[in-house]
């Protein structure tokens, strides 16, 4: 039985997905002011939010399918480790990918999150 929300919407499973990045992405203006913190000793990390399995959406990015423009030019890999499954509604999705890609900041890693 699929999970509602208690409007009775069903609540489909949603995925945080995190994407390692070429370093070239710090050359990028707006990508390095988002990051004053990195120190160069981490990965740079793109995190997004889909129903599609990271890989899935990480493939649409590079088709070009509603790219992330830094994906699209920077985008190396899928990074499983850090990718999640969750289940809620949107916005609380939003809330724990936010959540998710200020955890990594907090790591050392240099991070883009729409």
């Amino acid at each position: 039985m699929p999970k509602r929300s208690n409007r009775g919407r069903v609540i489909r499973p949603r995925h945080i997905y995190v994407i390692v990045l070429r370093k070239g992405v710090l050359e990028d203006r707006r990508f390095k002011k988002k990051n004053l913190h990195y120190q160069g000793r981490r990965l740079c990390l793109y995190v997004g939010l889909s129903w599609l399995k990271p890989e899935e959406r990480f493939q649409q990015h590079l088709d070009g399918v509603h790219p992330s423009r830094i994906v699209r030019r920077y985008g190396k890999r899928v990074l499983a480790s850090r990718c999640k499954q969750i289940t809620s509604l949107y916005e609380t999705a939003l809330k724990r990918e936010r959540q998710h890609a200020q955890q990594l900041r907090e790591e050392g890693y240099a991070v883009w999150q729409n």
